[in-house]
């Protein structure tokens, strides 16, 4: 059951995430680690996580979309004064 509900999961945020415009957006996700460097290491079994990544740097992963979203937004640039 845990396995459904978690691949439904990843099933919603990926419709989601089609759904906007970002592209320099890579999007990849499964239930094996698959090929790609970066994605050595980050595979958690029964659980869907989001790791937003700049540059070959991974942030934290995350496991709701909402957070994945706030961490792709760009920074506020400061106005020093």
């Amino acid at each position: 059951m845990q396995k459904l509900k978690n691949s439904m999961n990843l099933r919603v945020s990926s419709v989601k995430l089609t759904t906007l415009y970002l592209p320099q957006m890579v999007l990849s996700g499964g239930e094996t680690e698959g090929p790609l460097e970066i994605l050595k290491g980050k595979l958690v079994k029964q659980k869907t996580l989001i790791y937003v990544c700049r540059n070959k740097v991974c942030r934290l992963p995350v496991d709701k979309l909402e957070k994945a979203l706030h961490l792709m937004s760009p920074p506020i640039p400061r106005v020093d004064e």
